[in-house]
């Protein structure tokens, strides 16, 4: 997927969307690769990432100003400060899916409320730090952003 990445910050700089689902083999490199398409819009880049990416995605962002539609399902490594670099660089963002992330905590999740002001929709679905409690609070202080998930607590009697 580098190499992919490669040729088309090379030979497609005017690239709108690029779908990288489950290619698991994107590193740093290749994120570095496409910060250099300044169109890109859309970007999947669900269960593709392996190991910590911190570095290359705030490349990413950086270099990729107009993205409005990014989606890093079930990116285990995802830090809040990684999501602290979207929140400050991606002031275009309409939709954003972080589901199945292990390490974000509400805290970063409701930085990123606050400053993504064209945000329509967060998928935190499955991620373990996010309680349904708090999707309820945020959605009722942010109703212009359809959150989906939040874990529910559930007692167990026996």
């Amino acid at each position: 997927m580098d190499e992919i990445a490669l040729t088309l910050a090379t030979f497609n700089r005017s690239l709108r969307s690029l779908h990288a689902w489950k290619t698991h083999s994107l590193t740093t490199r290749g994120l570095r690769a496409l910060a250099c398409i300044p169109t890109l819009q859309d970007l999947d880049l669900g269960w593709a990432l392996c190991g910590v990416i911190t570095e290359g995605l705030g490349e990413l962002v950086r270099g990729c100003k107009n993205l409005k539609r990014l989606y890093l399902t079930a990116l285990r490594t995802l830090t809040d400060h990684d999501l602290n670099q979207l929140t400050m660089q991606s002031s275009q963002l309409t939709q954003l899916d972080i589901m199945g992330t292990r390490n974000i905590t509400p805290d970063a999740v409701y930085r990123l409320l606050q400053s993504c002001k064209h945000l329509e929709l967060l998928d935190v679905s499955f991620c373990e730090q996010i309680h349904a409690s708090f999707i309820q609070q945020c959605s009722t202080q942010f109703p212009h952003v359809d959150i989906k998930g939040g874990i529910f607590h559930q007692v167990r009697i026996i």
